[in-house]
Order: structure tokens, then C-alpha cells, then sequence
């Protein structure tokens, strides 16, 4: 969902490289904690589990924090 490579998506997620490493993963964890304490993730919670998916690709363009 608009993320058409690991470079992409590293570039979201602040980790350089072109492709998805621990780092990658650690700050995708770090994105779903932190969507869950909002207001918007207290109602609809992510799955904490490192993997950019429909979820949580929808939820990082929506949330503001």
C-alpha cells in the first residue's frame, strides 16, 4: 500500500539501506506501540508485530503524534 520497496520503506521509518532489516522491523515496532497509546489506537489497535501491512500501512498515513 504505497510502498513499493524496502528502500521506501526504510526511508519512512528513518533506517537507511535498501533492504528491510532488524532496524527496519524495530521501528515499525516502535510506530505500532506508540499508534496504540493514541486516542486512535485505543480504539483500534494494532498488532505489534514489525510487519508493514494494511493496518498498520493505513494507520502510519493517518496518524498525527
Amino acid at each position: 500500500i504505497g510502498i513499493p520497496t524496502a528502500v521506501v520503506l526504510n526511508d519512512k521509518m528513518g533506517t537507511p539501506g535498501s533492504e528491510v532489516t532488524v532496524d527496519t522491523i524495530k521501528a515499525v515496532m516502535a510506530f505500532q506501540e506508540k499508534y496504540n497509546q493514541s486516542p486512535q489506537g485505543k480504539r483500534r489497535p494494532l498488532k505489534v508485530d514489525g510487519l508493514f501491512g494494511g493496518q498498520t500501512a493505513r494507520a502510519f498515513r493517518r496518524f498525527k503524534g
